[in-house]
């Protein structure tokens, strides 16, 4: 059985990381901010693959959230 998975190349993930990071800096992050972060988003994504229905109460907490461009 030969399974099409679509795999995003590693100049895309690198590019999508060096803007985030860029964006990070700009909004006062410091290197143990960036590590808080990246550890943020790997909780997102363990918790996306375990718990789907979850997707909901994480939008709703997202739409809460203030831009720093608009303080």
């Amino acid at each position: 059985m030969n399974i099409n998975v679509p795999v995003i190349p590693q100049h895309t993930i690198d590019t999508l990381a060096k803007g985030l990071y860029r964006e990070a800096v700009q909004y006062g992050f410091e290197q143990k901010d960036i590590l808080r972060f990246v550890n943020s988003l790997l909780q997102l994504s363990l918790k996306s693959t375990q718990q789907p229905a979850e997707h909901k109460e994480l939008k709703e907490k997202e739409d809460q959230l203030v831009s720093c461009k608009e303080i």
